[in-house]
C-alpha cells in the first residue's frame, strides 16, 4: 500500500472520514480563537506590562514582539496531537503510521534530509536574491536574538504540525476516500494553500506548488521525514534571513509575491525534493506498506 492509502478500512465509513477532516479544521479554528490570546497575555505579564494589553496584543499579532510568534507556532503545533487522536479514534489505527509506511519516523533519513535542506535551500535563497536583483544588507533587527530563541524552540513544532496534518492525516484520510492517490495529493495541497489566508495569485500558486511537491515527496519516499526536514529548515532560515535583513514583521505580513520569485521559490524546493528522493533511493527506504496499517 502507498502512503496515502494507509487509512483505508472496511469498517470505517466515508462519512466518518469526512467528519474527521472537518473535526480537524474545526479544532484548529477553536484553538486559534483562544490559545493566542492566552499566550500573548502571559507574554504581556512577563514583559512587565510596559504598555497596555491592547497595544501589546496588536504588536504581537504583527510580530513586532516575539509573543505573537510563540502563540501562532504553538497553535499550529497542536495539529500533531490532533492528527494522532483523529487517526486513533476514527480510523482505529496507531498514530505511528502517520510518520511512514514503516510505522514510525526513520530518524537516520530525517537527519540526512535536515543537512540536505540546510545546504540546498540556502544556496537557492542566494540564487533567488541574485536573479531578482535584491540588494541585501545584513543588519540584525532590534531584539534579533530574542526572536532567534523563539524560532529555534518553536518553529520546528509549527512546521512539523503542518506536515503531520496536511501531508499526514489529511492526505491519508483523503486517500481512503478515493482509489487514486493523486486525489489526496492535489486536494491536500489545495487546502494547504487556502489555509494560508490572504495572498495574491503568484503567492497562492507558490504555496499550492509547494504543497504539491511536498505531497509527491511524501508519496515517493513513503513518509513525512523529507517534508518535515524541508519545511522546518525553510521556515527557520526564512526568519533568520528576515531578522538579518528586512525584518521578521515584514516577512510575517507578506500577502503578495512576484511571478519570478514564486517560480524560483518552487524551483528551489523542487531541487531539494529531488535530492531527498535520491537519498531515499540510495538508502533503499521502503515506500510501500506490506498490508493495512494497524
Amino acid at each position: 500500500m502507498t502512503y496515502p492509502s494507509l487509512l483505508r478500512r472496511e469498517n470505517v465509513e466515508p462519512w466518518q472520514t469526512v467528519m474527521g477532516i472537518i473535526t480537524g479544521f474545526v479544532f484548529y479554528g477553536a484553538v486559534l480563537s483562544v490559545l493566542p490570546y492566552l499566550v500573548i497575555w502571559i507574554g504581556w505579564m512577563l514583559s512587565g506590562q510596559g504598555s497596555t494589553f491592547a497595544q501589546f496584543l496588536a504588536d504581537a499579532r504583527a510580530y513586532l514582539n516575539p509573543a505573537g510568534m510563540v502563540a501562532m507556532n504553538l497553535v499550529t503545533a497542536t495539529l500533531i496531537p490532533v492528527s494522532w487522536l483523529l487517526v486513533a479514534s476514527i480510523h482505529r489505527t496507531r498514530p505511528r503510521w502517520l510518520a511512514s509506511v514503516r510505522g514510525g519516523i526513520r530518524w537516520r533519513y530525517l537527519a540526512v534530509c535536515v543537512l540536505l535542506a540546510v545546504l540546498v535551500l540556502n544556496v537557492m535563497q542566494l540564487v533567488t536574491w541574485r536573479l531578482t536583483g535584491a540588494e541585501i544588507h545584513l543588519q540584525p533587527q532590534h531584539g534579533f536574538w530574542g526572536y532567534m530563541v523563539v524560532v529555534l524552540l518553536t518553529t520546528w513544532a509549527q512546521a512539523t504540525g503542518e506536515e503531520y496534518f496536511f501531508r499526514g492525516y489529511l492526505m491519508q484520510a483523503l486517500g481512503s476516500l478515493a482509489r487514486s492517490p493523486w486525489f489526496a495529493v492535489v486536494a491536500s495541497a489545495f487546502l494547504f494553500a487556502v489555509m494560508h489566508g490572504s495572498q495574491n495569485v503568484p503567492l497562492f500558486l507558490n504555496r499550492l506548488a509547494f504543497g504539491l511537491v511536498a505531497a509527491v515527496l511524501v508519496m515517493a519516499t513513503g513518509g513525512l521525514e523529507a517534508g518535515i526536514a524541508g519545511h522546518v529548515v525553510n521556515n527557520i532560515f526564512a526568519y533568520v534571513w528576515a531578522g538579518l535583513t528586512t525584518g521578521i514583521a515584514a516577512t510575517r505580513g507578506v500577502t503578495e509575491m512576484g511571478w519570478l520569485g514564486a517560480i524560483i521559490g518552487v524551483g528551489g524546493y523542487a531541487v531539494y525534493a529531488l535530492a531527498a528522493w535520491g537519498v531515499a533511493r540510495a538508502m533503499r527506504l521502503r515506500t510501500r506498506s506490506a498490508g493495512l496499517a494497524t
